[in-house]
């Protein structure tokens, strides 16, 4: 897909601070690379040709008796091209295929013409402006994208984590006071994990470093395996050639004799290049005693595919299990290439009653979800009587009956008697709760009235079911925030179809009962006792084609970024995964050798990780068919000759393994896919389930706000401190809301540093975006500032004014309030409070028994954020005119 490649380019430009103009660049020079690969273009009309050698092909095939499948298969796809051809649908795949046909002997010399036409794609003017095209528009593409990115961000003050990275290598780089700064603050720089830097940081690690003037960088460069998430080991080896010292750690604080014996002797001749006293670790005099020892063992699998390679491994891990008793499942971690291997394997190994630490699928595959959701869908609506259907499964689980019988022979009966049910019963009492419910808290209802944790306990393995029903209930909080971000109702109808459409992922397995499997590039840091590695067989894949980072002729540690680019070949034959005319020039590129030559260094480091993983015992599980045993990822530990290392013997019987000059023993042990008769695994650690009576308790909002308040506040009494002897004037009968929240507006503002003309020009503003513009007049928004202005100034002379101001308090029913004070004036003696309503009306005392909860709040968080007194507490009504003081 041409769009992953634009999304590689611009990743990589980032990364790189590659600018839009070298992209340019690169888009050229890629052309220009991959157009050398192909024959000057022709001027002959190559698509009338082809298409007159296929009509010729097709006719003369059709007049004579085909006695061959192989020519009848021919002239099927010479059809299929010329209608393609006819309708205008051809591809220059179809070019490819064409080039490829294979008729029989016989028919040969009829089908030659349109092999040689075809075959001359790599000439065709065409085909090369196509991939002219695909290329300088991918870049171009990539080009527009960072450009509406970085406006994107700018317009909405966001940044990322590379844009944390650039900007604080250009403020290193060009910002003579940060430098100064930086340069007075730190004295060293430490890095860890080194390996797994990427460009832009390196650069950043040196600029720093520049400013200190000292650098620790702790790293492995056998563990660097992160080169598909941006990060160049090539580059870390350049800069680390440069230091001008370093320090080894020598000493292996994890595996065992034996096992450190085998890597030692295989690692240091496929990293011969680093020198044997970098890769060669030794047992610390600490650990002599109990590093002892040590299991190696090679899994020989005589299977045929990849399913039953899953269910031979699991053989062996349940083998392992029931013949060494000290050894727990969650002692054991599986590591394999993909994702999707390791669901294969988890699969398999619960097939034998072994947990395994990867879910298998959807949550909505589950029975405990699947109950879940049927229960809240049910009590959300009595009419869903499917899922009323599966709730009735589960109640009659163990004498499932004949409950379809029953309700096709009298359906009406049957499900009056389902409504009847106690499940349904109680979640019918439930259902009038739902409105005031948010979608988590209806969950945990529904959960609880079927009592699904102790319908739980009584089925396998129900740690792993509770942790699946802990991740619909994360489910559930992904949707609010989700519906919270784009401010839309979280209902249970919406949360239902979010887990239909994003079906989450079950749970991972977690303790020592559950076996652990995950990727090799999931295992970096990890440890387990014993360690399987599986896909083993597969061949390291490389490619020319698609997006690659191609490095500066000469490495300047001064801007380690410098003259870096980006190379990009598609790969323009779509499903036709080779051409024997261009892979024999490209062949003969040193550009392939170098793509090569990366890979199998990727792997190299890749193999390593897993191997180091292991603290006792190392498992290495082998695909056998017939007498060959299939090892091509293991077969690129290669040594400074070239040949593999490991010579491989598919004799099980034998005990010794050669690795290079050191022979080591190893057990070897062979499995298949049939089903092994084994024991029972140990039963189950008990479950904690907590026992819970289905409950309908009220309980108070989580968050309130300040103006929602009300109740008794005891004694409230008031006095009118200061009148205006003026009443805003309101023309007809507008929206009291709007209108309020035009003069909350005004009075917000620090209107006493504005001209006269701005205010009235802002006044007016407002009230138009209020859309109350013909109801009030802007002059008296300004009058009503004014009166207020004055009234601060005569009452409290040389106070602080804060306007809007923001408080936060958690009360004693532990309930969040916040809110905005309209008005806090500091006084030398205390705060006063200021509260503006646009109450019109007349009756004082009952606007004072509303407002005096709200404004006792904001006193309480006042004081307690302060530690200062609150001497007033005032209610503003500007449109009366009016300024009372009350007194609680």
């Amino acid at each position: 897909d041409w769009r992953n490649h634009v999304k590689q380019i611009a990743d990589l430009a980032r990364s790189n601070l590659i600018l839009p103009d070298t992209l340019k660049e690169c888009a050229a020079k890629s052309w220009e690379s991959i157009q050398a690969l192909f024959d000057p273009p022709t001027k002959n009309d190559l698509n009338k040709e082809l298409m007159d050698a296929i009509t010729l092909a097709v006719n003369h095939l059709e007049s004579i008796n085909i006695t061959t499948k192989k020519t009848r298969n021919v002239l099927e796809d010479l059809k299929n091209a010329k209608e393609r051809f006819d309708k205008g649908y051809y591809t220059w795949s179809d070019w490819v295929r064409l080039s490829k046909l294979d008729p029989g002997k016989g028919e040969r010399d009829i089908v030659e013409p349109v092999i040689a036409v075809a075959d001359k794609i790599l000439c065709h003017p065409q085909f090369q402006a196509d991939v002219r095209q695909i290329i300088e528009g991918s870049f171009q593409c990539a080009i527009g994208a960072l450009e509406g990115y970085e406006t994107f961000k700018r317009e909405h003050g966001l940044m990322d984590f590379i844009d944390q990275e650039t900007r604080v290598l250009d403020l290193c780089r060009n910002n003579a006071a940060f430098k100064t700064s930086m340069g007075d603050r730190i004295q060293l720089v430490m890095v860890d994990e080194f390996q797994d830097t990427s460009p832009i940081q390196l650069a950043l690690f040196l600029a720093l470093n520049e400013l200190a003037g000292h650098s620790v960088w702790v790293g492995d460069p056998k563990q660097a395996i992160y080169g598909f998430r941006g990060t160049d080991p090539q580059l870390m080896e350049e800069v680390v050639a440069l230091l001008d010292a370093s320090g080894i750690l020598e000493y292996s604080w994890r595996s065992r004799e034996k096992l450190l014996d085998f890597t030692n002797a295989l690692f240091s001749q496929v990293f011969y290049a680093m020198g044997t006293d970098k890769v060669k670790l030794k047992i610390p005099p600490e650990r002599a005693e109990v590093a002892k020892g040590g299991s190696l063992e090679a899994w020989y699998l005589t299977v045929k595919n990849n399913s039953e390679e899953a269910a031979a491994i699991a053989n062996g891990v349940r083998t392992l299990i029931e013949e060494n008793p000290d050894i727990n499942p969650g002692d054991i971690a599986i590591l394999c290439r993909t994702n999707a291997r390791c669901r294969d394997i988890a699969t398999a190994l619960e097939n034998l009653g072994v947990r395994a630490s990867v879910g298998k699928g959807s949550l909505l595959d589950v029975k405990e979800c699947q109950l879940a959701i049927a229960a809240l869908r049910y009590m959300n609506n009595p009419l869903d009587t499917v899922a009323l259907a599966e709730l009735m499964l589960m109640q009659c689980s163990n004498d499932p009956g004949n409950w379809l019988t029953e309700l096709m022979s009298d359906s009406a009966q049957t499900k009056q008697q389902w409504h009847a049910s106690p499940i349904a019963k109680r979640l019918n009492e439930g259902r009038s709760q739902v409105p005031y419910w948010t979608p988590l808290e209806a969950l945990e209802q529904a959960i609880d009235r079927i009592d699904l944790l102790l319908y739980i306990k009584s089925r396998p393995n129900p740690g792993l079911a509770i942790t699946n029903l802990d991740a619909l209930r994360g489910a559930c909080r992904e949707y609010i925030e989700l519906c919270r971000a784009h401010r839309n109702a979280a209902t249970i109808e919406g949360y239902i179809a979010y887990l239909y459409s994003m079906a989450p992922e079950q749970a991972e397995g977690t303790g020592e009962k559950t076996v652990n499997i995950l990727t090799y590039h999931g295992a970096k840091g990890l440890e387990w006792p014993w360690v399987v590695l599986t896909g083993l067989e597969q061949e390291p894949r490389y490619d020319v084609f698609g997006v690659h980072i191609e490095a500066a002729r000469q490495f300047d540690p001064t801007n380690p970024l410098a003259d870096r680019k980006i190379r990009y070949w598609p790969w323009f034959f779509g499903s036709q995964k080779t051409y024997a005319r261009l892979d024999e020039r490209i062949d003969g590129l040193p550009y392939k050798s170098e793509i090569q030559a990366m890979s199998e260094r990727e792997e190299q480091r890749l193999l390593y990780v897993g191997m180091t993983r292991a603290k006792d015992g190392l498992v290495l599980a082998i695909r056998k068919q017939g007498n060959k045993l299939k090892t091509a990822w293991l077969d690129v530990l290669k040594a400074a000759d070239g040949k593999s290392i490991i010579k491989w013997d598919a004799d099980a019987d034998n005990k010794m393994l050669q690795v290079g000059d050191t022979r080591i023993t190893i057990d070897v042990k062979e499995y298949n896919a049939d089903d092994i008769d084994l024991p029972g695994l140990a039963a189950d650690e008990e479950q904690y389930v907590p026992y819970w009576h289905p409950v309908s308790t009220d309980y108070p909002p989580a968050r309130i706000s300040p103006s929602s308040l009300s109740g008794n506040t005891g004694s409230v009494g008031f006095d009118i401190l200061y009148d205006y002897n003026t009443r805003i004037n309101i023309k007809g009968h507008p929206d009291m809301n709007a209108l309020g929240s035009a003069i909350h507006a005004y009075l917000a503002l620090d209107y006493s540093q504005m001209s006269e003309v701005e205010r009235l020009e802002t006044a007016q503003e407002i009230l138009k975006s209020w859309k109350i513009e013909n109801a009030l007049e802007p002059k008296e928004l300004l009058l009503a500032g004014q009166n207020l202005h004055d009234f601060i100034n005569q009452h409290y002379p040389g106070s602080k004014v804060l306007k809007e101001w923001p408080i936060f308090l958690r009360n004693a029913q532990n309930q969040i309030m916040q809110g905005w004070v309209d008005v806090l004036l500091e006084t030398a003696d205390g705060y006063v409070i200021i509260d503006h309503k646009s109450y019109p009306g007349t009756d004082n005392e009952e606007r004072v028994k509303e407002y005096a909860p709200q404004l006792m709040a904001y006193k309480e968080a006042v004081e307690k954020a302060t530690g200062k007194p609150v001497i007033g507490l005032l209610l503003h009504l500007p449109v009366r005119g009016l300024i009372l003081k009350i007194h609680c």
